[in-house]
């Protein structure tokens, strides 16, 4: 609840234009609600719909989801998903049958460097969008780093450093996360794709972001977010 609250504070205005913009009943041609399904199709529990390519961690469908008002976004149109650097030739055609025609990138130009994204096919390449989430996103990065590789920490001191994370990085990093929205309304229904690099924490914090604009509830939010515990190896 936290989360979504400070997220949809600090970018109201940005997420009052999507949600006209993706839910409007004269919007159906931005495919991104399914109005053939209702919420006798929905089950309780939130779907979590994954792109079958192993080789990209945490990549998920943002569709399926029903909101507050009984519209289920559409499959299709929103990606999320960890870096590219591991993608291998054999999935390419999985990922070009997806349309995908932009890619945002949330990673440092360090990071970047690190993990190239690898696409083995040049003509669908989609075109980039460079947004790096920074400020205190990095310094927790570090600082939980640090803390992992060298211990010596309690769990209390581990979970402050997350609530900090949590609490601080959507407001810090708003212009980034605006322009996130820009972007999707801009490209106009087409297929695009958001990640950093494990598609979890920043990347969440962006899909809890879109999600809240759609009127999806705060329940079926979190259930996506921590939907992250059983598709990443943390151990990787």
């Amino acid at each position: 609840k936290r989360i979504c609250y400070g997220i949809s504070m600090k970018v109201h205005s940005i997420t009052g234009l999507l949600t006209w913009f993706l839910l409007s009943a004269g919007q159906a041609s931005f495919a991104a609600v399914d109005e053939s399904q209702g919420l006798n199709t929905v089950t309780q529990a939130a779907p979590v719909h994954l792109v079958p390519i192993t080789t990209v961690s945490n990549f998920r469908d943002l569709g399926g989801y029903a909101n507050n008002e009984g519209r289920v976004t559409r499959s299709g149109i929103l990606y999320r998903s960890g870096e590219f650097s591991r993608l291998s030739r054999r999935e390419q055609p999985i990922l070009n049958g997806l349309g995908i025609s932009k890619m945002v990138d949330f990673r440092s130009a360090e990071e970047r460097q690190r993990s190239p994204t690898r696409w083995h096919d040049e003509a669908t390449r989609p075109d980039v969008l460079l947004l790096s989430i920074g400020g205190s996103a990095a310094d927790w990065s570090s600082a939980l780093s640090q803390q992992l590789q060298h211990g010596g920490f309690t769990e209390s001191e581990l979970n402050n450093t997350f609530i900090d994370m949590y609490a601080n990085v959507p407001l810090e990093n708003s212009a980034e996360y605006a322009a996130l929205f820009d972007e999707i309304l801009a490209n106009d229904g087409a297929p695009l794709l958001f990640h950093c690099t494990a598609g979890k924490d920043r990347t969440g914090i962006a899909a809890a972001l879109i999600l809240t604009a759609l009127n999806v509830s705060r329940e079926t939010i979190m259930q996506d977010f921590m939907a992250t515990n059983a598709t990443v190896d943390l151990e990787r």
